[in-house]
């Protein structure tokens, strides 16, 4: 079995101070003790499972970044984007980055959004539910197509790219599973719940503390 670290809380002892040394020691630790991958959450306010929407919250991609600097073999990814909260050329490009800095390490977690709070709260883009399961579609072609080496213009019912730069391929895509009630059309508050999409995927472990890694590191 594969395990994966979920780190989806940074109420951490010592305050912001020592969130960024804290996520570092987790990620080592959760390396040295042979986990298979790390992934943070893709929102911009605390969720409502996790605490009240002012505790701290790290933007996911800028977080990502630092520990591709802070580790050499776990794989790296959020779980998961929300598809509109960026451009689908722009996310192409950042997925891109983490991956070649991190050296082949970055996936692409990715669903349609749910957490509506959030999004207004620092005027993201949050349009009903159909159009954004529409551009989350349009997402995932426009990364396949631009992976693909394809360079050709792109436009579909959301989205319209003149010139997509061929981007080095991201070797694994993770899906966000479809919560029943988004299926159905019907209203959805929570957050839906994950599905992941390949055969053999690792169990992910959820809001381990850096203390516990680094004792497990040393087991």
């Amino acid at each position: 079995m594969r395990l994966g670290l979920h780190v989806s809380n940074f109420t951490w002892p010592g305050g912001p101070a020592r969130i960024g040394p804290d996520l570092r020691a987790a990620a080592r630790g959760a390396e040295a003790a042979g986990f298979d991958r790390m992934s943070v959450m893709d929102h911009v306010f605390q969720i409502s499972l996790q605490g009240p929407p002012e505790e701290p919250m790290l933007e996911a991609y800028t977080a990502l970044g630092f520990l591709a600097g802070c580790t050499e073999r776990i794989r790296l990814l959020t779980l998961v984007t929300g598809a509109v909260y960026r451009s689908p050329g722009l996310l192409a490009k950042m997925v891109t980055t983490l991956d070649v800095v991190s050296q082949g390490r970055a996936m692409l977690g990715i669903g349609a959004a749910w957490n509506e709070e959030e999004a207004r709260g620092l005027g993201l883009s949050f349009p009903p539910l159909a159009e954004r399961f529409e551009r989350l579609e349009e997402t995932l072609r426009i990364c396949l197509q631009m992976w693909s080496g394809e360079d050709g213009p792109f436009e579909g019912a959301q989205d319209v790219l003149q010139h997509r730069k061929p981007e080095e391929f991201v070797q694994f895509l993770l899906l966000h599973g479809l919560h029943a009630r988004a299926q159905s059309g019907s209203q959805h508050h929570g957050p839906p719940r994950h599905r992941l999409s390949a055969p053999n995927e690792p169990f992910m472990m959820e809001n381990a503390s850096p203390s516990w890694l680094r004792v497990s590191s040393d087991v």
